[in-house]
């Protein structure tokens, strides 16, 4: 276990792309998603200019000032207790990031939603698609 169980920053990296990805390492990302603040005031800054920071404002009470990038604010928790599940808030935060980016297509991730928690019952699979559909609303602006 690493340092998020000691309390430290957790992070991520994913590299999308349709041609050979030749590192996994990304040190300036197009898009940070920012699940709390110490991420925030850790990544916010190697975000590429006109990239994405996603901040879940539920956790975090301050935004970036950068003006060359998109921020977008989530109420991930908020949202996801709404749609049913406090423990949706990352799939509330993946709807934004689709929503806003494009960078897949809903579908694609509704269909991982319903093989990840299928075997969770019907139930939380639909309380993933509610959040996910109204993070996507969030990405979009509406």
């Amino acid at each position: 276990y690493g340092p998020e169980m000691r309390g430290g920053t957790a992070y991520c990296t994913v590299v999308v792309s349709d041609k050979p990805i030749g590192s996994p390492v990304a040190n300036n990302p197009e898009i940070v998603v920012a699940m709390n603040r110490p991420s925030l005031d850790k990544f916010a800054p190697m975000v590429k200019p006109k990239g994405f920071l996603f901040i879940n404002s539920s956790l975090i009470d301050v935004t970036s000032d950068r003006k060359d990038i998109k921020v977008i604010t989530v109420p991930c928790n908020q949202v996801a207790i709404e749609a049913g599940s406090a423990k949706s808030a990352n799939v509330v935060m993946i709807g934004a990031l689709v929503g806003a980016t494009g960078i897949i297509k809903p579908e694609t991730v509704e269909g991982r939603i319903n093989y990840a928690f299928s075997r969770k019952g019907e139930k939380v699979v639909q309380t993933n698609i509610v959040a996910f559909r109204r993070g996507i609303e969030i990405g979009k602006g509406k």
